[in-house]
């Protein structure tokens, strides 16, 4: 007796089965941090996080913009978010909140990022993922580099005006004031 074959190869009493466990472990991660809170994306918050790595959501106005990790500190991470988006036009850092999840360190390896980001991009949520939010600075062409209306530098520009906190009036060498401002900002004591 011969079996009649659809045209994908499959009989009416056998087919494939694929089973994708990065999918799954991608749809449980993101049902564990939708069902966590949201704190405000400020210093009080990210301190009473663990040194520990793992993935977070950012948050505009409540509107869930982004997915990103930290391969060894979330408060890091996050914190660097908060110091190179305080000086943006249309972005009122007040605005932003985060949730974030702890992973162990061998997970990393299934890349949970990822693995949130297709979980959500096929839900056409994360705008600001790959549209140059979480990008380190390129550097070498970045201010002849031609970007489309909807990139993260385009809708919040960096805010040229934007007066910097901490700087008396006279002459100061670039190298002291930076390192002044990440000893303030990292409670580092100095060593004068």
């Amino acid at each position: 007796m011969t079996q009649a074959v659809r045209s994908d190869g499959r009989g009416t009493y056998h087919d494939d089965f694929r089973l994708s466990i990065t999918k799954a472990l991608g749809d449980q991660l993101a049902r564990a941090l939708k069902h966590l809170g949201r704190a405000p994306l400020a210093d009080p918050y990210l301190a009473s996080l663990d040194e520990r790595p793992g993935v977070y959501q950012l948050y505009l106005h409540g509107e869930f913009v982004y997915v990103g990790k930290a391969d060894k500190s979330l408060p890091g991470r996050l914190a660097n978010h908060l110091q190179n988006r305080s000086g943006r036009r249309n972005v009122d850092l007040r605005d932003v909140t985060f949730s974030c999840l702890y992973v162990d360190e061998d997970f990393s390896a299934l890349a949970p990022e990822q693995l949130l980001i297709s979980h959500h991009k096929e839900m056409g949520e994360i705008p600001w993922n790959n549209n140059g939010f979480g990008n380190k600075d390129p550097g070498r062409q970045r201010d002849s580099t031609v970007l489309k209306e909807n990139h993260f530098d385009v809708l919040y520009p960096i805010d040229l005006d934007r007066p910097v906190e901490g700087l008396k009036p006279g002459q100061i060498a670039l190298s002291s004031f930076l390192t002044d401002r990440f000893r303030m900002r990292f409670g580092v004591v100095s060593s004068r």
